[in-house]
């Protein structure tokens, strides 16, 4: 399927089977309106053998304003039930976004900030939300809602991925080795407070990332609600470097906030090479059920293109993380990426080898990761459209409470 020009609802299918017509299978399409939704009507729609069809849907009319973003989403069915297959089973979904989606539109959130300097201290408060951004380390050591911390531990840089099968098929643990701990303590060079201005109080922290002597910056932006913006960049024009696996940050959350709900790419696991059959939408889980026990422990559990994702207790209260202008990723589960990476070789062990922790949850919040690749095991990389190549990377995400 493809769009020919989805505001007026004009679709291309082609037919790839040799002997069976499109009008051998049901349709429907969809209407979503940020993951929930609108509208849903079944079409007709027929198409010879090694042919292409042009369709067109009578889709209503709709105005998209800031904050929002629709998509049009064409589904096949079988009509006749097989042996294998039943009546009705979905083969075909297909998800087409509307050009003018604005769902990443800036805001400007309203409140009163107070921000006070305490030694190396810098702490904030808004209504319920307070606060600290060390000053000599540059990491976020406190957030809070009405007394109670809504993140565990600072997020910090984050390059590494526990290694795939296929990351050890070309050596990729050994050859970016060097990624695997580099974002846990860097060089802080300057963390610069500056004036408070009309969006807010800036903390922009000038580092270096260990090994590689590679520049990073990281800034917050404590937003006059409480929130907080978090902007990420690396530049790595010059220096040589091997590829990393991610770009992003990892934390902890306490272990309360145990029900996720998230607007991006799913129910299942996706990656970057692996999320077409991921569509777009709301979805809730259990930390406990994010993840997928690979035979052998190993990267998993990741969701792409995300919009926003929350983690919340029993009540509906938590933490929420939203991508600022652009999708983010996560993974969530009770234990941090090193329980899964056997280091330089591949370990004989197993899930059940795996002990979860039981005194956090642990996030990852980044810009992409790798993609899984698997042309073969021993030895492609992931194809080069999936890969992480670029010099520069950055990306902005934001932090706030989460209150049912």
């Amino acid at each position: 399927m493809k769009a020919i020009d989805i505001e007026k609802g004009k679709v291309r299918l082609k037919n790839r089977h040799l002997f069976t017509d499109l009008n051998a299978y049901d349709y429907k399409w969809e209407l979503y309106k940020n993951g929930t939704l609108i509208v849903s009507k079944p079409v007709m729609i027929k198409g010879k053998p090694l042919t292409e069809t042009d369709i067109t849907l009578s889709l209503p009319e709709f105005d998209i304003h800031k904050g929002e973003e629709y998509f049009l989403r064409l589904k096949a069915f079988t009509r006749t039930a097989t042996d294998l297959v039943p009546a009705g089973h979905e083969v075909v979904a297909e998800d087409f976004a509307f050009p003018e989606n604005q769902f990443f539109a800036s805001s400007h959130p309203q409140g009163q900030l107070k921000v006070t300097q305490a030694g190396t201290d810098l702490r904030f408060e808004s209504g319920d939300v307070e606060g600290q951004i060390s000053l000599t380390n540059g990491t976020l050591t406190h957030y809070a809602f009405k007394g109670q911390r809504l993140l565990a531990s600072a997020p910090v840089p984050n390059f590494w991925r526990a290694p795939t099968d296929n990351d050890f098929g070309y050596m990729q643990q050994n050859s970016a080795n060097i990624w695997r701990n580099a974002g846990d303590h860097p060089d802080i060079k300057k963390v610069e407070v500056k004036p408070q201005a009309a969006e807010g109080v800036e903390v922009v922290v000038t580092a270096l990332i260990r090994y590689l002597n590679i520049p990073y910056t990281l800034s917050y932006l404590v937003r006059n609600d409480g929130s907080v913006k978090v902007c990420a960049n690396i530049n790595m024009k010059g220096i040589a470097h091997p590829e990393p696996s991610r770009f992003g940050m990892k934390m902890s959350i306490p272990k309360m906030f145990e029900h996720v709900n998230y607007y991006g790419r799913g129910p299942w696991e996706n990656y970057n090479d692996r999320n077409r059959s991921a569509l777009v939408g709301n979805y809730s889980a259990k930390v406990k059920d994010l993840g997928f026990d690979y035979i052998r422990p190993q990267e998993n559990g990741y969701r792409t293109d995300v919009r926003t994702v929350s983690f919340t207790d029993d009540s509906g209260f938590g933490v929420r993380f939203e991508g600022f202008d652009a999708p983010i990723c996560f993974n969530a589960r009770y234990n941090p990426d090193e329980d899964f990476d056997p280091g330089l070789t591949k370990k004989q062990q197993h899930p059940v080898d795996i002990t979860p922790h039981l005194n956090g949850i642990y996030v990852n919040i980044d810009l992409k990761q790798l993609g899984v690749g698997g042309d073969d095991s021993w030895g492609k990389h992931p194809m080069k459209h999936y890969r992480m190549l670029d010099d520069v990377y950055d990306y902005s995400y934001v932090i706030k409470p989460a209150i049912r």
